[in-house]
């Protein structure tokens, strides 16, 4: 059995076979952040969409702009919590953004005529090269809001729309409950 240390030094916590161990992993730490600290944070621009990607101890996080309709300051929020690398930080901030785009320009409108897959190559093409499982997963949410948004208008519920529309059941199943 292998004891492990773990403490906070200065700040940042460490682990180590001894407290040398966990302070000197503590203080690779600190190096790594001062280090990232240093180099800038990315912007990624979707439609009226806004993330900031930045360097964090173990790689890169990504956090979106929220611009208040009040006229208040914008802060950060939303985002990636699990650490990434920089690479990989823009690309699920990009993902999200689509998202949230489609959403402001789709969505929430009947402009239902969007060729979803070029829309999200659009977006997508300034910041992800291999766009592909990208867009089909996208362009597969997007089918399901598209179907749960045509349920709602036509009178079925939030919770028959979301099973229908995720395929868990049929429209059918609910014509034949509410006759009984």
């Amino acid at each position: 059995m292998t004891t492990r240390i773990s403490l906070e030094y200065c700040g940042m916590p460490g682990e180590g076979r001894t407290i040398t161990e966990a302070k000197a992993d503590a203080a690779r730490k600190l190096e790594r952040l001062v280090g990232a600290v240093e180099r800038e944070p990315r912007v990624v621009a979707i439609g009226n969409e806004i993330a900031i990607v930045f360097p964090y101890v173990e790689g890169a996080r990504y956090a979106l702009l929220y611009k208040p309709e009040d006229g208040s300051r914008a802060r950060l929020g939303g985002g990636t919590f699990e650490p990434a690398g920089i690479d990989e930080a823009i690309r699920r901030a990009a993902e999200h953004l689509t998202d949230l785009a489609w959403s402001d320009q789709v969505y929430g409108r009947d402009a239902w005529e969007t060729d979803d897959g070029a829309f999200a190559h659009q977006c997508l093409a300034p910041y992800v090269a291999d766009r592909r499982p990208i867009v089909a997963e996208l362009c597969h949410r997007w089918q399901f809001h598209r179907r749960y948004k045509a349920l709602r208008t036509k009178g079925f519920d939030d919770n028959a729309a979301h099973q229908i529309a995720g395929g868990i059941r049929r429209e059918s199943d609910f014509a034949m409950e509410s006759a009984s």
